[in-house]
């Protein structure tokens, strides 16, 4: 099973960012935590290793969805 996923962040003024990460436990905890401490910027890093920066005060939501196993077979 991969502890992967996917995480989109709503960011005000109508954009979204939509990414692939590794970790998807610990992404959530470094971004709960940046929010929780009132970090300026948060710095998150995708599958492919690309790093974006999330202006903290303007996250509107978080939605995360976990990698699906996949099932080889008619199942």
């Amino acid at each position: 099973m991969s502890d992967g996923g996917k995480l989109r962040i709503g960011i005000d003024g109508a954009r979204e960012l939509a990414m692939e990460v590794e970790n998807l436990d610990e992404t959530v905890s470094n971004l709960e935590k940046g929010l929780a401490a009132g970090a300026a910027l948060i710095w998150l890093t995708n599958r492919q290793g690309a790093r974006y920066g999330v202006v903290a005060a303007r996250v509107a939501f978080v939605e995360v969805e976990r990698a699906a196993d996949r099932s080889v077979g008619f199942g």
